[in-house]
């Protein structure tokens, strides 16, 4: 007779549970019997081979908590890898990523511990490259670990989240979904790519005593923003790096740690998906980012839900996968040169402003060419056709994406501009990002061109200083 403690149970419908329990290894069973988590069982060998609990078999006495955490932390180690940071061959980058060590070694085995407890997880990925990158190599991770183990991951979830903010309205959701659960860990909540937003704050602090918040991000972290309120947060800014060390690939990272295993192809598309400075140019690369940013962002695929398991499907099938990159890039070029053409330019002696009413492009009808996305594309084109550093807006009428060229961002200060706008103007209803890529959400009753030519002058100013 081998003895377990109850970790977890999930109500499975028709009086039906699914028991997760911890002895020498983790086992799964069905059973229509009321058992609570930390409570003990004793199973045989039949017990185990045939998946079945005996209600001769029960022991009605409660676990402590270090027995618990003596069994689980066993398990844990059991599976542990021998953790080496993966070198992805660009000494910043691998420097930021060694530094970056023990709070990604600190995620792993945060969410190692809820998979063998069967407690469950909810991962929300931004939907775009960076974000589903490390959403797919977190789940190949799990679906390693739980083969080795020989338990399943149903336990883990996954909700593709269209925007940068962690509203409310999600946190309620995620609660109902993890409802069906009670456990002896609290359910984890990860966020992979949002942002820093003022948005997200709401939601945080609904989660106290009610879920673990683990986060993953690489947006700058405004001074105020409530991370210390989580369970644990990740974020190159924190570890003197900047927002080139992309999150999708740091989740990227996180799955080395759970099994070992190194998504080198994910990485890169993460890092190209976001225009990294440290991405390598390669076109199964450059394909793996379009088609990793067309599926996530193309309405057409929103009837149905987008999960990890979802994409890796989709790109077993070589013809599929194949199609949807020559379509995504087909419809690129197309909404490129409507973008060019129908930009205003503003042409200064060392650099270039370029204005877009991204409507154009709205009335066209394109699915995959989304709002941030197309803003970065129009910044490459418009820095290749005039040869000078560039900013870029593109707006409709309540929202303006802008992006800057690397070299010069800090004398932009995009975010020193939403900052001062926010306390001067009655403008701006909220916004965030980065000093090179960011975005503004303009208030009600304002003109989007207004904003436009505000932000325009600001810029202005700070690369052309008044001399008197």
């Amino acid at each position: 007779m081998e003895e377990f403690i109850i970790s977890s149970v999930k109500t499975a419908g028709r009086g039906k549970r699914l028991y997760t329990l911890l002895g020498k290894m983790p086992l799964q069973i069905y059973s229509d019997i009321d058992i609570k988590p930390l409570e003990m069982v004793k199973l045989d060998s039949d017990d185990i081979s045939n998946g079945r609990v005996d209600v001769q078999n029960l022991e009605y006495k409660k676990a402590s908590i270090e027995q618990y955490e003596r069994v689980l932390a066993g398990i844990v180690d059991t599976y542990a890898k021998d953790y080496e940071t993966h070198m992805f061959g660009i000494e910043e980058l691998d420097a930021a990523t060694a530094a970056m060590h023990d709070g990604l070694s600190r995620t792993a085995n945060l969410l190692k511990r809820n998979f063998f407890a069967g407690s469950p997880v909810m991962v929300r990925f931004h939907n775009d490259g960076d974000g589903a990158s490390g959403a797919v190599a977190l789940y190949r991770s799990f679906e390693k670990l739980g083969s080795s183990a020989r338990i399943g991951g149903s336990h883990f979830m996954w909700n593709m989240n269209k925007g940068v903010a962690y509203l409310p309205e999600y946190f309620e959701s995620d609660m109902l979904q993890l409802s069906g659960y009670a456990g002896a860990e609290k359910p984890i909540i990860m966020i992979i790519d949002f942002g820093t937003t003022e948005e997200s704050v709401t939601a945080i602090k609904r989660s106290a005593g009610k879920a673990n918040l683990v986060w993953i991000d690489h947006h700058p972290v405004y001074e105020g923003f409530p991370y210390k309120e989580m369970l644990d947060y990740v974020n190159p800014w924190l570890s003197g790096y900047g927002s080139d060390v992309t999150a999708g690939f740091l989740a990227c990272e996180v799955a080395n740690v759970v099994a070992g295993l190194k998504s080198v192809d994910l990485m890169n598309a993460s890092l190209i998906s976001d225009h990294s400075k440290y991405a390598k140019a390669s076109k199964s690369g450059a394909d793996l980012a379009l088609f990793l940013d067309s599926i996530t962002m193309k309405d057409a695929f929103r009837g149905r839900k987008i999960t990890p398991k979802t994409i890796l499907g989709i790109m077993e099938d070589k013809n599929l996968y194949n199609g949807i990159i020559s379509s995504a890039r087909a419809e690129l070029e197309e909404a490129i040169d409507i973008g060019i053409r129908k930009s205003k330019v503003y042409v200064h002696d060392n650099f270039v402003i370029d204005v877009l009413d991204y409507r154009h492009l709205i009335e066209s009808d394109y699915e995959f060419v989304k709002h941030g996305k197309f803003t970065s594309l129009i910044q490459d084109s418009v820095e290749k056709k005039y040869g000078k550093d560039a900013v870029t807006m593109v707006y409709n009428k309540n929202l303006v994406s802008m992006r800057v060229t690397k070299g010069f961002a800090d004398r932009v200060n995009l975010l020193g501009i939403i900052s001062y706008m926010k306390e001067n103007t009655e403008y701006i209803e909220n916004g965030g990002g980065h000093n090179e890529a960011a975005s503004i959400r303009i208030s009600y009753g304002f003109d989007a061109k207004e904003v436009i030519s505000a932000i325009i002058k600001m810029i202005s100013d700070a690369l052309e200083p008044r001399h008197d």
